[in-house]
């Protein structure tokens, strides 16, 4: 059976964190990103307390060459995408849904 994970874009605070923490108590494994660092590394032990798998990558994901970080360490680490929770304070394009749908899910 593949792994699912469940992406999770600004999870260093906010909403994000919180979707992430409760994505990981409820067994998800986790694709985390957020922009600050510190931040980021607190949510990834908060979630990895509860025994899931968690990658994460920091910086800004409005930013193309971020977006392709992501969707590359997607690509070579993960069976499949269960779904995309995008929690920051700015909308994300369609885009990068759908090209993490077409060029990571293995």
């Amino acid at each position: 059976m593949k792994e699912k994970y469940l992406i999770i874009t600004g999870a260093s605070s906010g909403i994000g964190k919180a979707v992430a923490i409760a994505a990981a108590k409820h067994g998800f494994n986790l694709v985390l990103s957020g922009r600050n660092s510190e931040n980021l590394n607190l949510t990834v032990s908060s979630c990895e307390i509860y025994g899931g798998k968690v990658i994460s990558v920091c910086g800004d994901i409005t930013d193309p060459k971020k977006q392709k970080e992501i969707i590359e360490l997607i690509a070579n680490n993960i069976d499949d995408i269960s779904d995309v929770a995008a929690s920051l304070g700015v909308p994300v394009s369609t885009n990068l849904r759908e090209t993490i749908k077409a060029n990571a899910t293995l």
